[in-house]
């Protein structure tokens, strides 16, 4: 008898303990790979939405002229109007969506509406997340539509055409993307794009753990934050706070965040704490479509992170494309190429590294040869054309909103993907950025700036000029060829603004050069490398 129970604890033991190891696997183990078959003919097809609104409406707000007043039913006109994302005001309307098969008729409400973006929501245009109630089903597999306008992309179609590129390039994922033509109480608010959310059915969808861990990165330079702390059973010790370095979209242990931080910021070999934290085939080709895209905005935001539970890993996954293909037009020099990212902790030790800089180049070219092809990219812009041609006439700029304006702007997207990439290939050997300073006490004038970093080790000076205009035609004070990286001069200064400007430059070559990070925009041109700093 007792021989049996050994046996009978031993089976039970051994089942549980196999049973318990599946359940540990990580939903992701080495490069990660996308699910093909979720996105289905979600390119081309558009998508009938109409939302019809409450009224009056069951969520409450003040005016939007009058944010402390008086609480009363929102409206589409308060929605608008909430055009700065960091205040506290946020109105939320109660709606009714339906999409074309996609109706629930005896709920008075299945939704809320609200606008979404940064920059954008400032625009004549305005962006929307729809996201259905928790008690809702889902339409389509989703909970929350995200609906773009697109207003500052001529092309309105950067954002759709970047995803749907990805999703044969290994090692990455894409989200789904769709056009949506939107009717708001009937009313024609014409075309929109959305973008799939990023949330618990984004990781549903591709197979992997409803559990996994999954951030939005909004101000995150991979630094040691006291904002990032958790609990000893990874909950946030202030989820507001965390919520500003890294969103959390999904996920219930967050430790493995303050240990990331904590080994980058150590001393341990860079390449350690990549084969250790991260799968370095999808960091550099994380890296290597931004080169090519020539995305700026992504030093510390507009991409996420995702952490599979049960792993130590974090993977890289793209965000927000709007603003890509910037050309030189549209960029400073310290934001060609990987001097975009070199006030990232992260970034910056393993760029600093050769072989990794070579592996990133390298990565692109193929990307560029396999996967991001003119071909390619004329194919989707041709794709998208009987879908966008209706609602070209809708853009808001007169001058832009015919088709042959559409066709030149789509057109350009695939030249402007070599002129990208000729961009961050000229400034291969070029210093890396910097920041300014500047302190004026006691008729003291203090200018000082960080030091520019050569990857190749050459010796940097830098050129010092101070001016009382932005233009820099009225120089009060210069230095050529300075070996240190401050000066002090004892000069008398007026009250009122004034502008500086440093150089770094490699003392045997000077068209190998670079300017600081610092920018000033006034009246639309936006000055790179200046800073601006008042004297009382």
């Amino acid at each position: 008898m007792l021989k049996y129970f050994i046996l009978l604890f031993i089976l039970i033991f051994t089942a549980c303990e196999s049973t318990n190891s599946i359940h540990h696997l990580p939903s992701v183990e080495g490069d990660i790979v996308d699910t093909k078959s979720w996105y289905n003919d979600a390119t081309t097809n558009i998508l009938e939405m109409n939302v019809q609104l409450l009224t009056p409406n069951t969520s409450l707000c003040a005016e939007y002229n009058d944010t402390g007043g008086v609480l009363r039913p929102c409206t589409l006109n308060d929605v608008n109007h909430d055009t700065d994302i960091l205040d506290n005001y946020v109105p939320i309307l109660d709606v009714k969506m339906s999409a074309d098969d996609f109706v629930l008729s005896n709920e008075l409400s299945n939704a809320t509406l609200k606008i979404r973006g940064d920059y954008s929501r400032t625009l004549e245009q305005k962006s929307y997340a729809i996201k259905l109630n928790s008690k809702t089903e889902l339409f389509e597999s989703q909970r929350k539509f995200q609906l773009n306008k697109h207003q500052s992309d001529r092309s309105r179609v950067k954002n759709k055409l970047a995803f749907d590129l990805f999703r044969t390039i290994p090692n990455i994922t894409s989200i789904k993307t769709q056009f949506v033509h939107l009717k708001i109480d009937d009313v024609d608010y014409g075309l929109f794009t959305h973008a799939e959310a990023m949330r618990e059915e984004f990781l549903v969808n591709r197979g992997w753990n409803e559990d996994d861990n999954l951030y939005n990165a909004v101000g995150c330079f991979f630094e040691v934050r006291d904002e990032l702390a958790v609990d000893s059973k990874g909950n946030p010790l202030n989820a507001e706070l965390f919520d500003t370095i890294l969103e959390i979209k999904n996920g219930k242990d967050h430790a493995k965040v303050a240990q990331l931080m904590k080994e980058i910021n150590s001393d341990t070999d860079i390449d350690l704490v990549i084969q250790k934290y991260f799968n370095r085939q999808n960091y550099i080709t994380w890296m290597a479509i931004n080169l090519i895209l020539s995305d700026k905005d992504t030093t510390y935001h507009n991409f996420y992170l995702y952490n599979p539970v049960y792993s130590d890993l974090f993977y890289f996954l793209p965000w927000d494309y709007d603003g890509a293909w910037a050309t030189q037009n549209f960029l400073g020099k310290s934001e060609y190429g990987i001097s975009v990212w070199w006030e990232s902790i992260l970034h910056k030790k393993f760029l600093t590294k050769k072989k990794n800089r070579d592996d990133v180049y390298a990565m692109a070219d193929e990307i560029r040869a396999k996967y991001i092809t003119d071909e390619k990219i004329t194919a989707l812009t041709d794709s998208y054309r009987d879908v966008v041609k209706p609602y070209i006439k809708q853009l808001p700029d007169s001058a832009n909103n015919s088709e042959a304006s559409w066709n030149e702007a789509t057109k350009a997207l695939a030249s402007d993907i070599d002129k990208n990439i000729a961009l961050y290939k000229s400034v291969i050997g070029h210093p890396m950025p910097f920041r300014e300073f500047a302190i004026y006490e006691n008729g003291v004038l203090t200018l000082s700036w960080e030091a520019s970093i050569d990857l190749e080790e050459d010796l940097i000076v830098y050129d010092v000029n101070l001016s009382s205009d932005i233009n820099f035609t009225n120089i009060i004070f210069s230095a050529k060829d300075v070996s240190g990286t401050s000066l002090e001069q004892n000069i008398e200064l007026q009250k009122g603004i004034y502008y500086l400007k440093v150089i770094s430059k490699e003392k045997q070559d000077n068209t190998h050069y670079q300017i600081a990070f610092d920018q000033i925009e006034q009246e639309g041109i936006v000055h790179y490398g200046v800073l601006e700093f008042e004297v009382k």
